[in-house]
């Protein structure tokens, strides 16, 4: 008698070519580990090495762009390589080569810094956890999402302690891995109650068995999806899940916090897009204009993620003006952006509302690294993080004050900043696609953050201080100027970047 225990595939070199670009990080931390056997832990090659490999996985995302016609799936519809998926990954890697970077300059010279002493360790993790994030962006499948979100969020956790010698350090990587735990257990709950109803894990399929039942969800799929959105909310620190994001951001060091703000960000709305859009059933008319109908599942699930946005960015914005710690401050300005991009997702019509986030997204990279490379360079003059330390900084090193003004009048969306016109854009959709009333809570949320982001520019050039010259490395000072350009350059060209956030908008195969 003889039984089939398993029939096992193989990948073909189609699937596999679909993930090379993380096949490129993985062989990476390979090669980290066995270079820190070799040449020791201290040597240069192991952060430019990971650089390297981080913009060449960005590129080989672009070049995988120009093929989608000929596989639009891979490993049984595990990962989808649509698109939008390849803008994310090239985001998400392209993000943490400059990250890689930004290490360079700040970290490897801070005296006691443990990730320059374990700098192997630290890039194994930092690219771990930016490939598990590059998986969420490119599969709808539950199972998937949920083995990406952990590959994304382990790594996280030791990176936020990486300091464990430091109680904030380790309070921080506490806080993390229990929260992080707690949404975990919530989003397996959820998942296998929808397993439990619908039969399947394919966020597709569970679409269908919705439109089939005529749009009639069963209390256990409704709870299942409840869980499920808290547990992507716990990724993008949206409200009610957004308690962690501010201990961990101040506990953790600057790049670590600086990655965590966008890498994570990226990687969870991109998934929250697409789950969106397929369960609302959607997806299959993602190129639809506003006045094309919508399907009586997407007014609910954009009616609960527009409330969520809305309470995310108020309470995000709210939160930051009684903040003085820079880390702290800007953990609550990550949650309120987290707020304004939820908006274009409550959209979940048409590829205006994809695009405004991708944009979004572009432009937020360069704000949130310059604002935190200024946050760094001065830690490592005066070893504060909090508002005091920037006082007089307009006279103590006028081109670094300079720049952080920039960096922060783009976040506020002041015209002619490349912040403006991506709000501009979000909001453009949003009115288009009749959510005014979201438009009406970002103009007013964006007349709370003028004011914490204004007591930064106060401190900064009407705050006397006695404190002589702030001494910053040259080359800080270029890294930090280099990140100015785009930040007042991108809206030169916005109209270009426009046509083709709009190309990379297209979701799951859509024409």
């Amino acid at each position: 008698m003889t039984s089939a225990i398993a029939n096992v595939t193989l990948p073909g070199p189609s699937d596999l070519a679909v993930l090379s670009p993380e096949l490129m990080l993985v062989g990476a931390v390979t090669a980290i580990l066995l270079g820190a056997a070799v040449r020791g832990k201290r040597t240069v090659l192991i952060p430019l090495l990971a650089i390297v490999a981080c913009f060449a996985a960005a590129g080989l995302a672009a070049a995988m762009s120009a093929g989608l016609a000929v596989q639009s799936t891979a490993f049984s519809k595990l990962i989808v390589p649509d698109r939008l998926a390849c803008f994310v990954r090239m985001l998400i890697y392209s993000f943490t080569g400059l990250l890689g970077v930004m290490w360079m300059i700040t970290a490897r010279y801070r005296p006691g810094e443990k990730s320059a002493a374990n700098a192997p360790e630290f890039f194994t993790l930092l690219l771990s956890a930016a490939v598990g994030m590059g998986l969420m962006a490119s599969t709808g499948n539950l199972l998937m999402v949920l083995i990406a979100l952990e590959l994304a969020s382990l790594p996280s956790y030791a990176l936020a302690g990486f300091q464990k010698d430091k109680r904030p350090g380790a309070e921080a990587a506490l806080k993390y891995v229990v929260f992080g735990a707690a949404a975990a257990a919530v989003m397996v709950y959820g998942i296998s109650l929808l397993y439990g109803v619908y039969s399947t894990l394919d966020a597709g399929a569970i679409a269908s068995g919705i439109r089939d039942a005529g749009g009639t969800i069963p209390l256990a799929g409704v709870i299942g999806l409840i869980a499920l959105g808290l547990g992507l909310a716990f990724k993008i620190s949206a409200f009610p899940m957004h308690f962690w994001c501010p201990d961990v951001f101040e506990g953790a060091n600057v790049e670590v916090t600086t990655f965590l703000s966008v890498a994570s960000k990226a990687a969870a709305l991109t998934l929250l897009l697409r789950l969106a859009l397929t369960i609302a059933g959607f997806a299959e008319n993602a190129a639809a204009t506003a006045t094309a109908p919508t399907p009586a599942a997407a007014v609910a699930v954009g009616a609960v993620i527009a409330a969520v946005a809305a309470l995310t960015a108020t309470v995000g914005n709210l939160a930051a003006m009684a903040q003085n710690n820079l880390k702290r401050l800007l953990a609550y300005c990550y949650i309120a952006h987290a707020g304004y991009m939820l908006m274009g997702v409550a959209i979940l019509s048409g590829r205006t509302g994809v695009a405004a986030i991708l944009l979004y997204l572009l432009v937020y990279l360069f704000m949130n690294l310059g604002a935190f490379s200024v946050v760094a360079l001065v830690f490592n003059a005066t070893g504060r993080e909090d508002l005091a330390g920037l006082s007089g900084l307009g006279r103590r090193n006028p081109l670094l004050a300079a720049c952080m003004t920039l960096f922060l009048v783009s976040l506020i969306g002041i015209p002619p900043m490349a912040g403006f016109f991506a709000k501009y854009q979000l909001f453009y959709a949003l009115f288009v696609h009749k959510l005014q009333w979201l438009v009406a809570v970002g103009l007013v949320n964006t007349l709370f953050s003028l004011f914490y982001y204004m007591r930064i520019v106060k401190a900064m050039y009407l705050e006397r201080s006695d404190a002589p010259p702030l001494r910053v490395p040259a080359v800080g000072l270029v890294w930090v100027v280099i990140l100015a350009v785009p930040v007042t350059v991108l809206a030169v060209v916005w109209q270009p970047l426009t046509y083709l956030a709009e190309k990379f908008s297209r979701v799951l195969g859509a024409p």
